[in-house]
């Protein structure tokens, strides 16, 4: 009997072992949806305020995201992720963006976010996302990454 009992611990165990497993599974996803949340809150917040943004950050920085190789660089990343090659970006093309931003996988991203992000940065009201708004889109993220890393970074208020 005892033989068979450690037996039956050892499968209730592992049950147990494989719904931790599930349940942090969940929880996880459920902190990387919060994350694109965030993200698409503050760039809703904040785009049309870019230029600002921008007079903000340290000049290098600005020579960077305003440069010819910059722009070159999007326009490599753009051409990756135009899968029909048709000169834009439409909203189930923007999955592995999305999903990069928020330190995610694709499958974690929803249509609607996809949709939300495509309707911030699709200036002329298409439905998809041209190079050049792309430019724009990276633009706007990396100084937002920047800010987001300097908060980090800084140190906390006394109190």
């Amino acid at each position: 009997v005892g033989a068979q009992g450690g037996a039956a611990d050892d499968d209730a165990g592992a049950r147990a072992d494989d719904e931790l497993d599930a349940a942090a599974a969940l929880a996880d996803a459920a902190e990387q949806d919060k994350a694109i949340e965030g993200i698409l809150k503050t760039l809703e917040k904040g785009k049309g305020a870019l230029f600002e943004v921008m007079s903000l950050l340290p000049p290098a920085l600005c020579e960077h995201l305003d440069s010819p190789e910059f722009q070159l660089s999007c326009y490599e990343q753009f051409d990756g992720l135009d899968e029909d090659q048709s000169g834009s970006l439409t909203v189930d093309e923007l999955y592995p963006v999305i999903a990069s931003l928020a330190g995610t996988r694709e499958w974690i991203v929803t249509d609607a976010q996809c949709a939300r992000f495509a309707k911030m940065f699709d200036e002329d009201g298409n439905g998809d996302i041209s190079k050049t708004e792309f430019v724009g889109f990276m633009q706007f993220t990396l100084a937002m990454l920047h800010c987001n890393q300097a908060l980090a970074e800084a140190p906390a208020p006394a109190s």
